[in-house]
């Protein structure tokens, strides 16, 4: 029987369906899609998700988007945000988590350094994440 798996008494049940992929967004207004000035938000997670939906077509994509505009690594809600979803998430954790962060410290004058620092903090808060985080600091 084509995708079915064996059990011990040689019966055959079907496979299970693939179990879906968890993907969180996190970061400022770069994630929250900001553009128009404002006016409209397009999140660059639609599209991993319609990438992902093409390219895995028997998986359930799942891409959930946590960005503020002009959040801050340094004094802002940035670690705060992330505590609390990985809070609110611990039964249903990511598979992978996107970090997009620290372009606003930047743009206040914030040093490189301090800001990947603040950064750096925030990847222990999610112990949940079964794959992986996904950060690039550029500075």
């Amino acid at each position: 029987m084509e995708n079915a798996a064996s059990t011990t008494d040689n019966t055959s049940v079907p496979n299970p369906s693939p179990k879906s992929l968890r993907i969180l967004c996190f970061g400022d207004s770069l994630t929250a899609g900001y553009s128009r000035y404002g006016y409209s938000h397009y999140p660059y997670a639609a599209q991993i998700r319609s990438r992902l939906e093409d390219a895995l077509p028997k998986r359930q994509v799942i891409v959930d988007v946590s960005g503020l505009s002009g959040d801050r690594v340094i004094d802002g809600e940035f670690l705060r945000r992330m505590r609390d979803m990985c809070d609110t998430h611990q039964d249903t954790p990511y598979d992978w988590i996107i970090v997009l962060g620290g372009t606003n410290d930047l743009g206040w004058g914030e040093k490189p350094e301090n800001v990947y620092e603040g950064l750096s903090m925030c990847l222990p808060t999610w112990p949940g994440a079964r794959d992986g985080i996904l950060w690039k600091f550029v500075g």
